[in-house]
């Protein structure tokens, strides 16, 4: 496989607003052991976070609804199900719409990278690999101009 990293990605820990009013307000993750969560199949069940001074701390939490897709998990968490890691992007939406409430804002979550990847030997090879340096050029791109690199 090919691949080209072109951006880095934030998660956000957001809840329900209806869910988090009946909770008492986190002020660590280890305060979120006992809550309701609403997993991403694709993501461990264990999260990790980074406190204001740097400080680790691991939160495993009770998954209570195990889903594939991040639209299904934001619209579960709009439905005030429990507390979960969104792509920032759909946080801010539900934030925006005040449906969702951010927790433990001085904690950050591990940045995710986002790759464009395609096999090696596509037929469209030449086609994917002008898109992705269109991209670039464009400023798309956490990465520098040095070729793709081979996975």
């Amino acid at each position: 496989m090919m691949s080209r990293k072109l951006a880095v990605g934030q998660r956000t820990l957001v809840a329900g607003k209806g869910y988090a009013s009946s909770r008492e307000m986190p002020t660590r993750p280890s305060d979120l052991e006992d809550w309701d969560w609403l997993r991403y199949r694709n993501r461990a069940d264990t999260t990790s976070f980074t406190g204001p001074s740097g400080q680790q701390e691991k939160v495993t939490g009770q998954g209570q609804i195990e889903v594939d897709s991040i639209d299904a998990l934001y619209s579960l968490t709009l439905q005030d199900l429990g507390v979960t890691i969104l792509p920032s992007y759909l946080a801010e939406r539900g934030i925006a719409e005040d449906r969702l409430v951010r927790l433990l804002p001085d904690w950050s979550l591990r940045e995710l990278g986002i790759y464009a990847v395609w096999p090696d030997k596509s037929r469209r090879e030449n086609l994917t690999l002008l898109f992705v340096r269109f991209l670039v050029e464009q400023g798309l791109s956490v990465e520098s101009e040095e070729e793709v690199s081979s996975e």
